[in-house]
């Protein structure tokens, strides 16, 4: 049995143009996920794929025709360039519910074709279809032979209602012609694409992608993640779908999942991102016997913990991490029981009853690994687990608290160490305005303490993809900072 696997590991490698030292079972990052990969190599002329028959298995493309979408906007002069703009029109594309979260958070607003393509705003998409029109459309997608190549439903919706699929494989085929200027489009549209296309830029890659999601059948979400990705004098062509049963069961994962598998065939830089160490995954048991996994990023004797918020993860904190590490601290980015791998002591079901021990857990890991300094960044669900950690501490163990936006605690007059209250002036929640509870807080805080209100309305985390992001960051960094 040993001998087999190893030949068809052996097998894997030479066909798919792998060395054999790094030859993948790519299996073992779909557990308990149904989905479908798919790579080429260019250079070598080769491909990878993981799931073979779901390859080839067509689905709605969802976002990912933003792709073929902004090439024939461009190409029949719709717009004329990425900063083209569509002015929003409240009436015909209201607010919905779900447009206080990322992406949706951007979407109430004028778009240009790059905002849009970068926030996903299908209703931008949605008026460049229409101004397109079927015909047009119709020939377009015929031409770049997309997928079934079927736009016979509604033209603005035929990408978001099953009727337009696509395949892993044919993902793949389509983002190769595009990269190798195969389409019938011209040099100028293509290189327009090229440019809104890239996800992530560093000097030692560059990540082109676009994600889709949403739903394909009831109760079954799919979530696409395509690209290229272009390191080492070589560029990877990819597709991957995976399926969920909501939308954020797929949102993060599917990113997630092809870093992690790029990453592991020796295609996507690890270690260094640019001048960035990549983070350490390191896991510390929790005083009521739960278990809590963290990126450790950086080296140093001040020590932050970040805590993430309800709809986010550790990896979530990956920029403002290295922000931190540029500045001199070592950084602890936890996901709270039941994400994740970390878990409460009830393994079953595990609840956040307990998540101010999970801080805790992080703030004593750094003190015990060397830390003399730590201090807490907490965000909404996180900021109010980092208050209600600083009140069981010793005195002393947490030495500074950022909350942003945190949900409120019973006994704010009893948190320990230096504080930061930080969130939006028009942040809301079902209930009203944020302000005057996290206000009210902030005056029953004993000091040293700051309030610090930005403009907007985004809420925590997510101000850091607002244009109030910047300043966020920079007060951080001031109140971590000074003596």
């Amino acid at each position: 049995m040993k001998l087999a696997k190893i030949a068809s590991l052996l097998l894997l490698a030479v066909s798919c143009g792998i060395a054999t030292s790094n030859a993948q079972d790519l299996s073992g990052f779909f557990k308990g996920v149904n989905g479908a990969f798919v790579l080429y190599d260019l250079k070598n002329n080769r491909y990878l794929r993981y799931n073979e028959q779901r390859c080839r298995e067509r689905f709605s493309p969802k976002s990912t025709f933003k792709i073929p979408n902004s090439l024939i906007g461009l190409e029949t002069g719709v717009i004329r360039d990425a900063e083209f703009v569509i002015p929003w029109n409240r009436e015909k594309y209201p607010p919905q519910p779900d447009w206080n979260q990322e992406p949706f958070i951007h979407w109430g607003k004028d778009q240009t074709l790059r905002s849009a393509f970068k926030y996903s705003v299908v209703w931008y998409y949605r008026e460049l279809a229409l101004r397109v029109g079927a015909d047009r459309m119709k020939k377009y997608v015929s031409a770049f032979n997309y997928g079934n190549k079927d736009v016979s439903g509604r033209v603005d919706n035929f990408w978001l209602d099953n009727t337009l699929k696509i395949s892993a494989d044919d993902q793949v085929e389509f983002l190769k012609a595009l990269y190798t200027g195969r389409l019938p489009v011209a040099k100028r549209t293509t290189e327009i694409v090229k440019d809104i296309l890239v996800f992530e830029k560093t000097p030692a890659y560059t990540l082109s992608a676009k994600t889709g999601g949403g739903p394909i059948a009831e109760g079954i979400y799919i979530g696409w993640f395509v690209g290229y990705l272009e390191a080492q004098g070589n560029v990877y062509f990819f597709a991957i779908n995976i399926e969920g049963a909501s939308f954020a069961g797929i949102r993060d994962k599917r990113i997630e999942l092809t870093k992690q598998i790029l990453t592991a065939l020796g295609h996507l830089p690890s270690g260094k991102q640019g001048d960035a160490e990549a983070p350490e995954q390191v896991s510390f048991p929790t005083q009521d016997g739960g278990i809590v996994y963290a990126n450790l990023y950086g080296k140093g004797e001040r020590g932050v913990v970040l805590a993430h918020g309800g709809r986010f993860n550790k990896e979530s904190w990956e920029k403002q991490a290295q922000e931190l590490v540029k500045a001199g601290f070592r950084v602890l980015a936890i996901d709270f029981r039941g994400r994740g791998q970390s878990r409460g002591p009830a393994q079953t079901n595990p609840n956040d009853d307990g998540v101010r021990f999970d801080v805790l857990a992080a703030v004593r890991y750094l003190r015990k690994t060397g830390a003399k300094t730590v201090s807490v960044v907490g965000a909404s669900f996180g900021g109010g687990a980092a208050a209600e950690a600083s009140i069981v501490t010793e005195p002393g163990e947490i030495d500074r608290l950022v909350l942003l936006a945190h949900s409120p605690i019973d006994k704010p007059k009893l948190m320990k160490g230096r504080k930061l209250f930080i969130l939006t002036r028009d942040d809301a929640n079902a209930a009203g305005l944020r302000l005057p509870s996290i206000r009210e807080q902030y005056e029953k805080a004993p000091g040293p303490k700051e309030l610090v209100i930005l403009e907007g309305s985004a809420h925590a985390q997510f101000i850091f993809e607002t244009d109030q992001g910047e300043r966020l960051m920079r007060e951080v960094l001031r109140f971590l900072s000074e003596p």
